[in-house]
């Protein structure tokens, strides 16, 4: 996928007139507006052509690359808040409370844990506390 996403940066840029391919910062505006506008698709297309545009132009470990990554990140949660309200509507349209095991409730256990790891030392968790 990487190597199509540097293809494809390429050839819009060779086959663009000098100056006018977009540029990274030009993307992250219009990733801004976007998300602004609440088109978050929109958005993370634009966040991820910005990112691949950042790694050919600046390197994979430039502070433009990891601006652009992070916006990325964001966009995902804002996208996976929206898509979790959506499920849980239609379960409990269904009259189901949660999911059934599997990706959802992995990942759910997986955030549960790495939230434990990050208390202070010495400090009980929730479960402790009862």
């Amino acid at each position: 996928m990487l190597t199509l996403s540097l293809l494809i940066v390429a050839f819009t840029q060779l086959a663009a007139p000098p100056g006018s391919a977009p540029t990274y910062q030009a993307l992250m505006a219009e990733a801004l507006s976007s998300y602004q506008r609440q088109e978050y698709e929109q958005a993370i297309v634009s966040t991820q052509h910005a990112m691949t545009l950042a790694r050919v132009e600046y390197g994979s470990r430039s502070l433009e690359f990891a601006d652009a990554a992070g916006a990325l990140g964001a966009l995902y949660r804002v996208q996976a808040k929206d898509l979790r309200a959506l499920a849980a509507s239609i379960r409990s349209a269904h009259g189901r409370q949660g999911p059934h095991l599997g990706i959802e409730s992995e990942v759910f256990f997986r955030e549960v844990d790495e939230n434990k790891q990050r208390l202070p030392s010495g400090e009980p968790s929730v479960e402790q506390k009862k």
